[in-house]
């Protein structure tokens, strides 16, 4: 029987008209992501003898046989021996004296009575099962896409991708309507990433996880890998690097209360706040204080040129600086509980301290502020108290985890163009010495002692070999990175002799040239930014708590709507978290204030029971009712706290 080419080209060309005319209509990102252009020859091969199609890339037949039946072998495979990642959470709760979700985590792990360890139970994927993230690497001909759509309940289908050709190649083999219609309800959702290269793809894709998503439900992650492929094998390879990473930064409800409670407090205090952004002049240079322990080797370079830079000292480097006679131009804080101010009395002298202009971030712990004669605050990105304050007044990026972080984005966003860190190791060669003499960590007569730090973890060094790093030092140093890549137009230089940070120069300090410029001027001009011309809108920060409190309401009672209904399997349970969690994501008023109060919190009270539950049922034993009161006494906690904190600012 002969093979109607003519006839299978014009099936071809007939099904891609239908996937663009409705792409056009429901998602024309995916049409303006296949009209990019690589330098890929790619296209669709019709056997002439059997008029089976296949993907052709660069003149070479991808499947080499019926790609339907070769997608539907390597899907059984997946089944049977697929690779997934699996997330334990974090079930440290040191810290549950003081804050609440710890609490919570702590009184239903006693619900439960056996902790998670390393011999929980690894189940294969199966039809029918419920999914909470799946990864997808490569999109072929997409039957794939097809058959595990409709195979599993997907909460969140990510498409991995190195090239638009072979997604453009794509719409004329299968129905991508489906697809799209298949994750457009039941908060579902499909993201396709495409970039060539596999380390920039894997931070997207992680930090999409981390930040976008209900990124609790992938607390079995499956990545579903077709083909042996040296680019997602590099992929894979930057993305298990970047694991950890995924489920933290979250923060919990009680930081974010903190937030809302303290701003509130230091709005009160009428703490002038960086309203605007004056730039420094081209010729200012700034320097970067951490508390490294390489900031030893750097006291006889700053004593001899602190009068060449505007000089930030980070936390608690200001003890090393106050011991060695150093005096800081502006002294930066993040931290938000009180062991900022502690550690403060503790490095240094109190009128030190009242000589050196302050800058903090809005959640600052607000007795912090009596140490300084003059201060001022920042707004933080992605933080609740800030988004009380109208649109309209900057937010600093990337300004967290570490005070070096805080440090630096002050630096970029004042508009440095020359700066220098100094003691900003993100690791530490001893580590017994993970910090400069002189540091409140050091001291076996302070809380803050701690004898030996983390030496699990080992990366390159600024000037070559290798350096330890913890986790939050390790994070402190890829944000560094990125924020650098917000700024491509400021030379940053690491004196260092730590961690390599990559987008910074390594330099010695006998290299160091240093220019000339009026300092006093631009000290005055980076303190003109803060202002307490913010005031003018109070009315308008007590109108977004009034709104925030009905919101709150709403959600206490939208919650409660999805725990009481009726509950089975955790695959149930699954679902009316996600739909709590979608609530929360998709809540947009006060520019999302709500999404950032709840969203951590409620990501590991849910990544917690939704593991421990699943791995109970495997197990015979339901844990559901107790899961369900647990986020039921969280939840109104939570929203207690919130209406009380209103009612306060309200009547003060």
């Amino acid at each position: 029987m002969s093979v109607n080419v003519q006839q299978i080209i014009k099936n071809l060309e007939a099904r891609k008209n239908r996937n663009v005319q409705y792409l056009q209509k429901k998602a024309p990102q995916i049409l303006e992501v296949a009209k990019r252009q690589s330098n890929l020859e790619c296209g669709i091969y019709i056997d002439p003898s059997s008029g089976k199609i296949d993907l052709q890339i660069e003149g070479k037949r991808i499947y080499n046989g019926d790609p339907q039946k070769i997608t539907m072998a390597q899907i059984e495979d997946f089944e049977r021996y697929g690779f997934k990642f699996y997330f334990i959470p974090d079930i440290n709760t040191q810290y549950k004296d003081i804050m609440m979700d710890m609490r919570h985590w702590d009184e239903f792990l006693n619900k439960a009575r056996e902790m998670p360890n390393v011999d929980y139970i690894k189940k294969p994927i199966q039809k029918g099962d419920k999914l909470g993230i799946l990864i997808c690497l490569g999109i072929g001909l997409g039957y794939h896409l097809e058959i595990i759509s409709k195979r599993y309940d997907i909460k969140h289908l990510i498409i991995v991708e190195q090239y638009p050709e072979i997604l453009k190649a794509s719409l004329y083999t299968i129905d991508w309507q489906s697809i799209i219609e298949t994750y457009s309800k039941n908060n579902k959702t499909l993201f396709i990433f495409i970039k060539e290269n596999p380390e920039e793809l894997a931070k997207e894709v992680a930090n999409y996880i981390q930040f976008a998503l209900n990124t609790a439900i992938c607390f079995i992650l499956p990545v579903y890998k077709p083909m042996e492929n040296p680019f997602y094998k590099d992929f894979l390879d930057e993305f298990n690097k970047r694991v950890s990473q995924i489920f933290s930064g979250w923060g919990f409800f009680q930081d974010e209360f903190w937030s809302l409670e303290q701003t509130l407090e230091n709005i009160k205090k009428e703490i002038p706040l960086f309203m605007e952004f004056k730039k420094v002049s081209s010729e200012a240079t700034a320097f970067i204080i951490g508390a490294g322990p390489s900031l030893e080797n750097s006291f006889d370079f700053l004593k001899k040129n602190i009068d060449k830079a505007v000089v930030f000292s980070c936390g608690s480097s200001i003890g090393t600086l106050y011991r060695e006679g150093l005096k800081p131009d502006f002294h930066v804080e993040i931290e938000r509980t009180d062991t900022t101010y502690d550690a403060l009395v503790l490095g240094a002298d109190k009128e030190y301290l009242k000589s050196i202009p302050a800058i903090f971030n809005n959640p600052i712990y607000p007795e912090v502020s009596t140490l300084f004669n003059e201060k001022g605050m920042f707004l933080k990105e992605n933080d609740a108290g800030a988004y009380l304050f109208p649109a309209k007044y900057p937010k600093l990026k990337y300004s967290n985890p570490t005070v070096v972080n805080g440090g630096l984005s002050l630096a970029l966003h004042l508009g440095f163009k020359k700066i220098y860190l100094f003691g900003t190791d993100m690791g530490y060669k001893d580590p017994k010495k993970h910090h400069a003499k002189g540091n409140v960590s050091l001291d076996k007569n302070t809380i803050f002692f701690k004898e030996v730090e983390d030496n699990t973890m080992q990366i390159e060094g600024n000037f070559g070999g290798k350096v330890y790093t913890n986790f939050i030092l390790n994070w402190a140093r890829t944000w560094i990175e990125d924020a650098l890549k917000i700024f491509p137009d400021v030379k940053v230089y690491n004196t260092s002799d730590g961690a390599k940070i990559k987008g910074t120069l390594p330099i010695r300090e006998k290299e160091i040239n240093l220019s000339n410029f009026n300092k006093a001027k631009e000290i005055e001009g980076i303190k003109s930014n803060f202002s307490k011309d913010f005031l003018k809108d109070l009315d308008i920060i007590k109108n977004r708590l009034s709104i925030l409190e009905e919101e709150i309401k709403a959600f206490r009672d939208y919650t409660f709507t999805m725990l009481n209904s009726k509950m089975n399997k955790t695959e149930q349970f699954m679902d009316n978290l996600h739909n709590i969690y979608s609530w929360i994501h998709l809540s947009k008023v006060n520019d999302g204030m709500l999404h950032l109060l709840f969203r951590g919190g409620f990501l590991h009270l849910e990544h917690l029971l939704l593991f421990l539950c699943y791995q109970k049922e495997l197990r015979g034993i339901n844990l559901l009712p107790q899961a369900i009161e647990t986020l039921k006494n969280y939840t109104l906690e939570a929203v207690s706290m919130i209406l009380n904190c209103i009612e306060k600012f309200k009547t003060s």
